[in-house]
């Protein structure tokens, strides 16, 4: 309870960014907390009338949970400061125009620089764009320093013309959409069968004209219209025509299980998968989207990794033209059809912290070389950056959050927050203001329940 005329935080949510955001306010003097759990309306409003409540945090799993205890504080003081955690980007937007008096922050968006840093240059703690600048924090004493973008991934002339077409002919086995299998195998089989045929009558002195004029009838089914070279050529011609009505089926299921399933994958275009110079991003929910919008914008490109294929998430990554794939991240065959060999980074940012880690090895077994960024901030026990060491790179949601969402409840200006596991840097424009040190112990002591953890 307030006492003193301490500054009183109330504190909303069952996550660990709520229990820290707890422990780490408190810690600050002159300023206590009242923290609920999983508070229902009425609870929530009786906290609210506490004599000397400024500032509301609230940092649930769910959005939509979330927006109800905004709109209960809303409908209470619309003048009291209240922090909102939203994963989804389009939400946050959505209720910063709505409620301009809430101040809406996006643990996704806080964490996306510092998961970005290592994919980008080895060693770098944070990278970002600001407007069309690209930026990148190395050492926190130089400060924040301009990013030169890579060059291009697709060379330019003959040696880009034989790049894409390798890409089109490994895009089979590599895209791993039903779809692309089917179209690629029965255009290529008509073609074969189309070719196969013109080089036939070439080489019994028909002219090109007519020769690829029959050709075209076989192909269609129709039958050459005159015979030529005798009964052999009848036989080839019979067999090519069953041939190409069986290729022809496979094309067709083909086009219909394109329209039917998400595009999230293309042979040509943006969608189409890189095979060096990229980062795998695996596990496309809030966070792995907005690792691959902010790297996209750093020069940089992606390709997804989700394995559930229905995810609302696949929706986005279609309209942001992010290629992704389906499958496991600990299965190996999956990692190299990913080209993790010829990757710059792997980012492994699903929203279960073991999962994470279970990616991991089997990413370090398979290619050592290639440096690893691991998402955790969901158990305490995981988010503890020694126990990794080797292993990747640790980048703890929670801990991000805690110290952004801190800064902002003690009115100080911050643009993004970046760390190096250990230490946690507050950066305003091209400089580092404040280094803040992990506390591995920081948790308040409010009973936390036992939740199913949403997928974000």
């Amino acid at each position: 309870m307030n006492s003193g005329g301490e500054r009183m935080v109330v504190v909303v949510g069952d996550t660990l960014l709520a229990s820290r955001l707890c422990a780490s306010v408190q810690a600050e003097p002159g300023f206590s907390t009242t923290h609920l759990v999983a508070p229902c309306d009425s609870t929530l409003l009786v906290a609210l009338a506490q004599e000397g409540v400024e500032a509301v945090v609230i940092a649930v799993h769910e959005d939509v949970a979330a927006l109800r205890h905004a709109l209960v504080v809303a409908d209470a003081d619309p003048h009291l400061q209240t922090i909102v955690t939203v994963f989804d980007q389009t939400m946050k937007e959505r209720l910063g125009q709505l409620w301009p008096h809430l101040e809406i922050v996006s643990p996704a968006e806080i964490v996306a620089p510092s998961l970005a840093g290592p994919c980008v240059l080895p060693g770098a703690l944070a990278a970002w764009t600001d407007g069309d600048r690209p930026y990148v924090l190395s050492d926190p004493v130089d400060g924040p320093r301009e990013l030169v973008r890579p060059p291009s991934v697709w060379p330019k002339g003959v040696a880009g013309l034989r790049d894409r077409l390798r890409q089109v002919v490994l895009g089979a086995h590599l895209g791993q959409t039903t779809s692309t299998r089917m179209l690629v195998v029965g255009t290529g089989g008509v073609g074969v069968v189309l070719f196969a045929d013109f080089v036939w009558l070439i080489s019994m002195g028909v002219p090109p004209a007519e020769a690829f004029f029959d050709a075209a009838r076989v192909v269609s089914t129709v039958g050459p219209a005159v015979a030529h070279g005798g009964d052999a050529y009848m036989v080839f011609a019979g067999l090519a025509m069953l041939a190409t009505i069986a290729f022809s089926a496979v094309l067709t299921a083909g086009f219909i299980e394109r329209f039917l399933e998400p595009r999230v994958l293309s042979l040509f275009g943006s969608r189409r998968p890189p095979r060096s110079g990229h980062v795998v991003v695996i596990g496309m929910g809030q966070v792995g989207l907005r690792l691959c919008v902010e790297l996209r914008r750093l020069g940089i490109r992606v390709i997804g990794l989700e394995r559930d294929s229905r995810a609302p998430a696949l929706r986005v990554a279609q309209a942001l033209k992010v290629p992704v794939v389906h499958g496991h991240g600990t299965d190996r065959q999956t990692l190299e059809r990913l080209s993790c060999k010829g990757a710059r980074a792997i980012a492994t940012v699903g929203s279960d912290d073991l999962d994470n880690i279970a990616v991991a090895v089997s990413v370090s077994a398979l290619v050592p070389h290639v440096p690893v960024v691991i998402r955790a901030g969901e158990h305490e026990v995981i988010a503890r950056p020694r126990s990794f060491e080797g292993l990747g790179h640790l980048r703890d949601v929670a801990d991000l959050a805690t110290v952004y969402v801190r800064a902002r409840l003690m009115g100080r200006d911050v643009d993004l927050v970046a760390t190096d596991g250990e230490t946690t840097y507050l950066i305003v424009g091209t400089r580092c203001v404040e280094t803040v040190r992990r506390d591995p112990k920081l948790g308040c002591r409010h009973e936390m329940p036992q939740v199913a953890t949403a997928r974000q």
